[in-house]
């Protein structure tokens, strides 16, 4: 299979800490963390790049502060409000007014990221607790809902025609619903892998497609996933799936009645292709 092209399917948010070292003495108060990061984003970190100033917002100000006290920042940001489509946090240790040279000379790459356009800061006792990210653009919002309804579209066809997945033969099975909550499940577990650069339906907390389903308020008796890199439409990734045996298996299951969808590009010099996630579902009788 070419590395550029990869499919994996499964019949049944995240991310990573820069941990900043700075003096050594303790931390002093100060009010000027965020002009210091508005500094090093407006002047590009000495780059020609500039970019527009960050958002302080309050729900990860919070989530900061509850990551600060050891939650996993997954948790943090859940339990602050925020929902947001990527992300990356600074611990920076040592005093306030060495904060602007530490971030400077570390963590650029980090503070350069155009999607991440909010920020919370919380001064603990031995650091700052920094939180950057991207709001969640919901799919209705974008042109994912758009693809999801022609990957809908494809995948009802051939449900309606019956299809011979690898040595079996399937007969016809009734078209699937789109599910607007299995779409949230889907983009979000293909928004981590693009910014992760992995491609698994295990996610980076070892949590499978059925609990990301549950997390978006799905309630079901089943959850398959088919997950794909690179296709560059609809129709790619619709084909590659049927002509691999359990990727179609997945998509012909009679048992199946929802699905969602969701897309990203990747984000690595190796990986900038499209990753596509299709959750599957039976939904819980009475739902």
């Amino acid at each position: 299979m070419s590395p550029l092209r990869q499919l994996i399917s499964c019949a049944a948010a995240s991310l990573a800490t820069l941990l900043l070292a700075g003096l050594a003495t303790a931390p002093a108060a100060r009010a000027g963390e965020l002009d210091d990061l508005q500094a090093l984003r407006s002047k590009g970190c000495g780059s020609e790049a500039t970019l527009p100033a960050l958002h302080r917002d309050r729900r990860l100000d919070a989530a900061a502060r509850i990551w600060s006290r050891g939650a996993h920042i997954d948790d943090a940001l859940e339990r602050g409000g925020y929902r947001t489509d990527a992300s990356a946090t600074l611990r920076v240790t040592g005093p306030g007014y060495a904060l602007y040279q530490t971030l400077r000379d570390s963590s650029c790459q980090t503070l350069l990221r155009a999607e991440l356009r909010d920020v919370g800061i919380f001064q603990g006792a031995d650091a700052f607790y920094i939180i950057l990210a991207a709001p969640y653009l919901a799919p209705a919002e974008s042109a994912q809902a758009e693809t999801a309804a022609r990957v809908l579209e494809l995948v009802n066809a051939a449900r309606e025609r019956g299809a011979r997945c690898g040595g079996r033969e399937f007969a016809p099975a009734p078209p699937l619903r789109g599910s607007r909550q299995l779409d949230i499940a889907a983009l979000r577990h293909a928004r981590d892998q693009a910014a992760h650069n992995y491609l698994d339906h295990r996610d980076r907390r070892g949590r499978s497609p059925a609990h990301r389903a549950r997390t978006a308020g799905y309630a079901a008796q089943r959850v398959g996933e088919n997950i794909a890199y690179g296709p560059a439409n609809a129709e790619e990734v619709v084909q590659g799936w049927l002509a691999s045996a359990g990727h179609c298996e997945n998509l012909m299951g009679e048992h199946f009645a929802e699905m969602g969808l969701g897309y990203a590009a990747g984000r690595s010099a190796v990986r900038h292709g499209l990753y596509w996630v299709q959750l599957l579902a039976e939904p819980s009788v009475g739902r």
